[in-house]
């Protein structure tokens, strides 16, 4: 294919991806008319000189949660007035009811909540609940706090594991000499070489590969650098102490184990319940370590060696147990403080329905939508829940049923259960629903709106840098609003969709 025809293959795949955004924006109009509520989230994301902006809109139906992308801008500042002005805008612009917006997501930066108290005026929340009217939930990116937790914990530490990374690797990245020179202490020592990785400062635990890396190069990289002349003076006072293993050692354990929880937290679908209560179970797990003041085997082991050799004593050892104490209480400390905005959704812990659900935790739920306007019926929803029990509990009933039951998402779960209410009218479901309705809307973390941009990356490549925010719009709103699994699947949806056919056919290419 000529440079030429390749050209014209990626415009025109553009243009036939700008003729379906529309109808993909429709299709979500009409479900957010028949929804009762719906929530918005957004971040910044820079592209050379744009500031990109993509609007997230979340909601329930009895498909599930749906999570679309409902517009994307390119914005001359991130103020708080710009960010609130461009969600208000593209609400207004698609005719959308404020009154059903309840949430807003962001990242934890002050220019979105204004801090952890939130009570600041001039910041995209506060002004966002004064446009709509509304008193929204805010929710800030639970990935991060983690990031932050860990790194904030882990400042307290003797040793600065990050600066030691960064060292380490800026020795050895552009020197060949110095990176066959450690390749013979490697061989040496019997110890099979592994190329040393880079980290990124804004993802503290990006670290992970990091860490394990030097680890398993731990003694060839001591050899080096302790027979190297003028090596730097941090490096060395870092391998000529004892315990700086043991630092690393440590520092990987907590990298790992937060960074398996971020992986759960970040599901496409997870509900702000089940990401609340990833957020708990990692409070008390970092509880449970600290009050054993708890410390890898690999540590312990290490901690013997030494002993025997004669190079530390008990107080070195006494030393390092009470970093690590100190550690264990600023992250139990920060944690806690970063999780508070979310308790409010303690009261509806009861719907991830791994038991049969019991009245009392419902009527909390009850309580809860009643002070924000949710208007139920007591006495149907009593109703609605013992047919809920009986559903969930032949579902519990069997190890094979059980198993299929727990691997389902919770809004799946939800799902299901509506499919199964012995019914032809689902209005005699409609307390329940509007339950489910409302708190499938909030979004439990940021990462739908990471997700655009690793897409938007995808698309706006070098070979394709002439394409402009309204068309990487269009091109975004097809690949996040379409949920095909297929490209057959695809051309069934639009042969039966004579006003997408319409448009394909019409001379009127841009629309945008």
């Amino acid at each position: 294919m000529s440079h030429h025809e390749d050209k014209t293959s990626t415009k025109s795949k553009c243009i036939r991806f700008i003729q379906k955004a529309p109808h993909s924006v429709k299709i979500i109009k009409e479900e957010l008319k028949a929804a009762s509520y719906f929530s918005i989230s957004t971040d910044a994301s820079n592209h050379k000189a744009e500031k990109i902006f993509p609007l997230v809109i979340q909601y329930f139906t009895r498909k599930g949660t749906q999570i679309r992308l409902l517009k994307l801008s390119s914005l001359k500042s991130e103020t708080s007035d710009a960010i609130s002005s461009f969600c208000i805008e593209a609400l207004r612009q698609h005719q959308l009811d404020f009154s059903k917006c309840i949430a807003f997501g962001g990242d934890n930066a002050n220019v979105n909540f204004g801090g952890l108290g939130r009570l600041g005026k001039n910041n995209t929340f506060t002004k966002l609940k004064a446009h709509l009217g509304n008193d929204i939930e805010g929710i800030g990116c639970p990935a991060h706090i983690l990031h932050n937790t860990i790194q904030t914990a882990a400042d307290q530490l003797s040793c600065d594991v990050e600066q030691i990374v960064m060292k380490i690797f800026g020795h050895f990245s552009i020197y060949t000499v110095r990176i066959e020179s450690l390749k013979n202490f490697c061989g040496f020592l019997d110890v099979e070489y592994h190329k040393l990785l880079s980290h990124s400062k804004t993802r503290w635990l990006s670290l992970f590969p990091s860490v394990e890396r030097i680890l398993k190069l731990f003694e060839p990289l001591k050899s080096f650098f302790l027979s190297t002349e003028k090596a730097p003076k941090t490096i060395l006072d870092f391998f000529n102490n004892p315990l700086s293993e043991s630092y690393f050692w440590f520092i990987h354990s907590q990298i790992s184990s937060f960074h398996n929880q971020i992986l759960k937290i970040e599901g496409r679908s997870k509900s702000v319940i089940e990401v609340h209560e990833i957020l708990l179970t990692t409070l008390a797990m970092s509880k449970a370590q600290a009050e054993s003041n708890f410390i890898p085997l690999e540590i312990k082991a290490l901690f013997r060696k030494l002993l025997n050799e004669g190079t530390i004593t008990q107080y070195d050892i006494n030393t390092f147990m009470t970093d690590i104490s100190l550690f264990y209480e600023t992250l139990i400390s920060y944690l806690t403080k970063w999780i508070k905005p979310m308790d409010i959704f303690t009261s509806f812990h009861w719907m991830t329905l791994k038991t049969a659900p019991v009245w009392d935790d419902v009527e909390d739920t009850y309580n809860y939508l009643k002070s924000k306007n949710v208007i139920l019926n007591s006495t149907f929803l009593f109703n609605q829940i013992a047919v809920v029990q009986d559903i969930v509990k032949q579902q519990l009933s069997g190890e094979d049923s059980r198993k299929t039951w727990n691997d389902k998402l919770l809004n799946e779960k939800w799902v299901f259960l509506f499919e199964n209410m012995e019914t032809d009218v689902p209005e005699q479901f409609a307390d329940i629903y509007k339950i489910c309705e409302y708190i499938f809307s909030v979004p439990g973390h940021n990462g739908n709106v990471e997700r655009i941009f690793s897409l938007m990356e995808i698309q706006w490549t070098d070979e394709r840098n002439r394409l402009i925010p309204e068309t990487i719009e269009g091109i975004l709103q097809c690949i996040v609003n379409f949920k095909f699994n297929s490209c057959s699947e695809m051309y069934d949806y639009a042969i039966n969709c004579p006003e997408l056919l319409k448009e394909g056919k019409s001379s009127n290419k841009y629309t945008k």
